[in-house]
């Protein structure tokens, strides 16, 4: 028998999560433990790309059928943020969760999700969520201009998850932060599918070129690029990318081990 594995997501990252990267493992070493800890209990701060991140990782352990265990945040602060944004919700929807806070009355005042995290399956679930989108920015005040890119960009991302992962569900979290410098907007997709290289790969015409996870992140951003070899698809991730090419936007897409962020100016 083996030991089981303790997975510190804050090990080597601080105690904040504000990348996939923060998340990396080797699902083939996994297999030779008997059982998983999620250890959270040092964590101080989390970003939107860490709580989906987080999601995605869960389903994949889940998937092995052996016994795991979350260690929830000991500060009571990032505890109440896991119940404002609703990530105790979603990982109780996945697994059964010990000792989640009775209370949540003390939330970071900086921190507003646009959307709490949920789940999505059907393309029916996706026009739901960018509609929300759309209608909260709109309550919000003084987001009009980004209402529209946003909108592209959940409508957008979220359809992607369901028409290439393969995966059962994808997840989706929308924040706003309050900062002195302005308001910033960061929202993550994510899913825990086949990924982009085995995606594009199931084109013919693709299969020669992407040979690996970095190739096929750099090319999955390019025009007409998709695992179907039709003309007209491919334009996603590619009209994802055109809408962060203005200032102050980014976009950053994972897969596997590789990743490519493009930057306001285009690069």
């Amino acid at each position: 028998m083996s030991d089981g594995f303790v997975f510190k997501l804050t090990g080597g990252c601080g105690s904040s999560i504000d990348s996939v990267n923060c998340l990396a493992y080797d699902p083939q070493s996994l297999r030779h433990y008997d059982s998983y800890t999620i250890d959270l209990g040092a964590l101080t701060f989390i970003h939107p790309i860490g709580v989906v991140g987080l999601l995605c990782l869960l389903e994949r352990l889940l998937e092995t059928k052996k016994p795991l265990e979350i260690i929830l945040p000991s500060r009571k602060q990032v505890r109440d943020y896991f119940g404002k944004v609703r990530l105790l919700d979603a990982l109780k929807s996945l697994t059964a969760l010990e000792g989640t806070p009775e209370s949540l009355e003390s939330i970071f005042a900086r921190l507003t999700p646009i959307l709490p995290v949920r789940s999505f399956s059907t393309g029916n679930e996706v026009e739901e969520i960018a509609n929300q989108i759309f209608e909260a920015m709109g309550h919000a005040g003084g987001l009009t201009s980004l209402i529209d890119p946003c909108y592209t960009v959940v409508s957008e991302l979220a359809s992607n998850v369901v028409q290439h992962s393969e995966a059962k569900r994808g997840w989706v979290l929308a924040q706003r932060y309050n900062y002195s410098s302005g308001r910033v907007i960061e929202i993550a997709v994510g899913d825990s599918g086949i990924g982009i290289r085995r995606s594009l790969r199931k084109n013919p015409n693709l299969r020669a070129r992407i040979t690996g996870d970095v190739i096929a992140v750099r090319e999955s951003v390019k025009e007409s690029i998709s695992r179907f070899s039709d003309p007209h698809r491919g334009y996603g991730l590619y009209y994802v990318g055109a809408e962060m090419r203005f200032p102050d936007r980014r976009f950053m897409i994972r897969s596997g081990v590789g990743c490519s962020v493009v930057y306001d100016n285009g690069r």
